[in-house]
Formats: structure tokens, sequence, C-alpha cells
């Protein structure tokens, strides 16, 4: 990669992070770094555009404690960092470790932690290394779940999560330009060797990669979907004090069976608490029961009861955390589940940028 294209990727990056505003006059945003070459070439783009701008820019490194030697590993991106002049921070997951999805509750925990130290710091916004590659595996893996418009539409570039602005300005790259963007300028990275390990779906899915001719993003029809949930939402979904919701049973069997299916998984996502939606096989087994019969069914933590006018989503009382009282009211609305998101952005793209990918 020239010096030239180099220039061009920070113009690229300046570009994305214009469409994922707005930011303070002098932004403050955090970084989530691994020591990959995705995130390292992330906190190198963000560190300069943060200069240009007077603001302040913290990387945030996560110890999972997963494997011996992590430790020394976020030790030596920590002081890799330091060598670039950018502040850091380095959080670790201690405790108990599970033994099943792995992955996945490693990256609860480390987007639990992340946001947090966000919190802390008053930093409102949040920006992860994910690329184009890693959409594209993330749209095949939702298409083998047999997931519908919502699903296909990959990871937004812009999420809300507890309180913070989750950003991702480089859905528009891939991973070769960005390894070439660091070996420009002679920065240094770490392979996490989990990325080879086949008993890991993305592992499998790069060992067959050129095999594998992934669908295209969607988010056109993700924000259809919403926009249209929001509307329903608006004028036959009632959010009740004490934490449960009703809906108006005939206009939701007026809509296409899509949006049925996507008010049910939001509805119990919303009051159940649960961070990601439903499979669409579940779904399709509790709209047909809502459907038809007026008994009561549990998914993610709710209960659905339909009725003859209403169906009613209440929490199961096992997954009540703690309950608060209000004026005799026993409230068990306890979730960061939003019941609608227009907030859906597709992958940035700048002017020329597909020189880049």
């Amino acid at each position: 990669m020239t010096d030239g294209t180099t220039c061009a990727l920070d113009r690229y990056f300046a570009a994305a992070m214009k469409t994922l505003g707005p930011f303070e006059r002098a932004p403050r945003l955090a970084v989530a770094v691994s020591g990959g070459a995705d995130s390292t070439a992330l906190a190198v783009l963000t560190h300069g555009w943060i200069r240009s701008r007077g603001g302040e820019l913290l990387a945030l490194v996560v110890d999972h404690d997963l494997r011996p030697g992590s430790a020394d590993e976020a030790k030596l991106v920590e002081q890799r960092l330091h060598d670039l002049d950018i502040a850091v921070l380095r959080l670790t997951w201690r405790g108990p470790k599970p033994s099943t999805r792995i992955l996945e509750r490693a990256r609860a925990a480390r987007y639990e932690r992340l946001a947090a130290a966000c919190r802390e710091r008053g930093i409102l916004h949040l920006a992860t290394g994910h690329h184009a590659d890693d959409q594209k595996e993330t749209v095949v893996m939702r298409a083998e779940a047999g997931s519908g418009p919502l699903g296909m539409a990959g990871m937004s570039a812009v999420r809300y999560l507890d309180g913070v602005r989750l950003l991702r300005p480089l859905l528009g790259l891939d991973r070769p330009s960005l390894r070439a963007f660091l070996q420009a300028r002679g920065l240094l990275w770490i392979d996490d060797p989990s990325n080879l390990d086949r008993r890991f779906w993305r592992a499998r899915h790069r060992a067959s990669a050129d095999t594998i001719d992934p669908p295209t993003p969607d988010p056109r029809a993700r924000r259809a979907m919403e926009t249209a949930l929001a509307r329903f939402a608006a004028r036959h979904v009632t959010f009740h004090p004490s934490g449960h919701l009703l809906i108006d049973r005939e206009a939701w069997r007026a809509l296409e069976p899509e949006l049925r299916r996507l008010v049910l998984d939001r509805a119990v996502g919303t009051v159940g608490g649960a961070a990601h939606g439903r499979r669409t096989a579940s779904l399709e087994r509790l709209e047909s029961h809502v459907l038809t019969r007026e008994t009561r069914r549990t998914l993610g933590g709710a209960v659905v009861t339909p009725g003859r006018r209403r169906i009613t989503v209440l929490r199961e009382s096992r997954d009540v955390r703690h309950v608060v009282t209000s004026r005799g009211v026993a409230t068990k609305f306890h979730s960061e589940r939003a019941f609608t998101d227009t907030s859906f952005v597709g992958a940035p793209v700048a002017p020329g940028a597909d020189l880049l990918i």
C-alpha cells in the first residue's frame, strides 16, 4: 500500500465518521482494542481523526483471562498503544469462566465491561473494529440460521448499548486493506489463536470461505420493517407501568407474517430482557399459537398470553432480578432492550471507497 493509498484510508475514515455523528465539538471516544490488525488499525485511524479535532481518545483493552498468557498479551497491546501516544485502560474479566458457549459469553462480558468503562468516564462513543469481511460472515451465519430481513441487513454501523453509542466505522473496508495500512506504517499486530480454532463457527467458515458466495446485506429492508414496527407500536401497543405489554390482537392479526413475528420478537425481548432476537423457527411457532389459541406460551424469559382482544406479554417470575414497588404496584419491567430501533445505519461508504475494499 502506497503513502497515497494510506492517506486515502485516512480520508475514508474521516468521511465514514462524518456519517456516524453527531459528535461533540472536541469529541471524546473510546476504541475497543484486542491487539489484532483490525482493532489496531481502528485505534491508529481514530487517533489521527481525534487529534485533528482537539478531542480525547481512550483505548480499552479487555483481558478475557481464558487462556494462559492472556495477561502478558494484554500488557503487550497496552505498551504498543502507549508507544503510539494513545491513552489505555486495561479491563479484566475475572471470576469463573464458562465451559460452553465460550465466545458468546466472552463477547457479552467484554461489551458489559466496555460500556461500563465508557459510562464511568462520561464517554458517549465506543468504536469497534468490525469490517466488511466480518459483515459478510455475519450475514452468512444469519442466513444459515434462517434470519429474516432484520438479520440479513447485517450489523448496523451505529448501535445503542447501555447508554453508549457503539460505532463501526470500518464496515466499508476489508481485512487486507487494514493490514496493508498497518504494514505501510511499520506497525505490528497479534493474531488471536481462537480465529483458527475450528470448534468455533467463524474459524470453520474462514477455512472454507473461498467456496461460499455470501448474500448481500440489505439495510433498506430492515429500515422499512423497523419503520412499520414503530408505527404499529405507537398505535396498538400499550406499555404498562407494572412492566408488561398489551398488544391489540386484531390489529396484530392484520399484519404481514414477517411483521407479526417481529412484533412478538420485540415484545418478548423488551419484557424478557434478552439482548438478541429469537430464532425464526421459535417465532413461527409462537405466531401460530397466538393466531389460533388463547393459552399462554413462554419464550425468551417472557410469558405470552393471547386473549380475545389483547395479547399480554409478562416477564417470567423466575427471571425477575428484583422487584421495585411503587404505590403498591410490583414493577417487573427490567430490560435494556428497545421495542423499536429506527436507528439502523448501513456500512459507511465514502467517495472512492470502492478502491479500498
